[in-house]
């Protein structure tokens, strides 16, 4: 279910639920070998996203001091708008070759030919060791828009928001001014169904719970062409 939550929006900019049908298969193989043993993927961190440094004295050695301190407010914003809520354990990984080959095998040709060396298919498993927890605003590095598929979940639901007003957007963490962002849409994704992903705009993820099933999904991923840009090639094969 998607829902908007601004004038003026078109919801598809941001999440776009699709009629494409392929990879069914495989992404249940995926999710079987997940479940049974996460270990046989290898993580993917494509850069330092701040979580890997040992102290604030590393961040401000990284960024310098006055970034650093908007990076801590802003974490502080964050804290105080969700207060009952704690950060999630959010993981990538690399399908690995036999399933890159299985899931690209499957993909719509019009997606093969957006730019040479794409889609790059990813996995992400994300889990909460606190009873709430919640992915926070951020948006992409380098990664603009996916074909997304929820594998496995327990309802959580994403947001995404669009500014109000300009900001720097500091790296690595990618943290935004909660101020000068405002909620646009909300959507309860659901299971293998193909959706285009929004990454570029700043989103979360919410309603984790501990002890609850991994959320589990797979993206098929590109750096080259936007998510409007996607729904409206998209729209031209379903």
């Amino acid at each position: 279910m998607i829902k908007v939550s601004a004038t003026g929006v078109n919801p598809d900019e941001y999440v776009y639920k699709t009629n494409l049908k392929f990879g069914d298969e495989v992404a249940s193989r995926i999710l079987n070998q997940v479940n049974q043993n996460l270990s046989f993927f290898e993580r993917r961190i494509k850069y330092n996203d701040g979580r890997t440094m040992a102290s604030s004295r590393d961040l401000i050695h990284q960024i310098g001091i006055e970034k650093a301190r908007e990076i801590y407010r802003r974490k502080n914003q964050v804290l105080a708008q969700f207060p009952n809520e704690d950060f999630i354990e959010f993981k990538q990984y690399f399908c690995g070759p036999q399933y890159d080959e299985l899931i690209l095998d499957t993909v719509p040709e019009f997606l093969k030919t957006i730019c040479p060396g794409e889609p790059k298919p990813i996995l992400q498993v994300s889990d909460s060791e606190e009873k709430i927890g919640l992915l926070p605003p951020h948006c992409g590095h380098k990664r603009l828009s996916s074909m997304f598929m929820l594998l496995q979940g327990s309802g959580q639901i994403t947001k995404w928001y669009r500014k109000t007003a300009p900001f720097e957007v500091i790296s690595p963490l990618h943290i935004p001014d909660l101020d000068k962002i405002e909620e646009v849409v909300t959507a309860e994704l659901e299971p293998n169904i193909w959706y285009v992903f929004n990454h570029r705009a700043w989103h979360s993820v919410h309603r984790f719970e501990a002890g609850a099933l991994s959320r589990v999904s797979i993206g098929i991923d590109f750096d080259s062409i936007s998510a409007p840009d996607l729904v409206k090639l998209t729209k031209q094969y379903e």
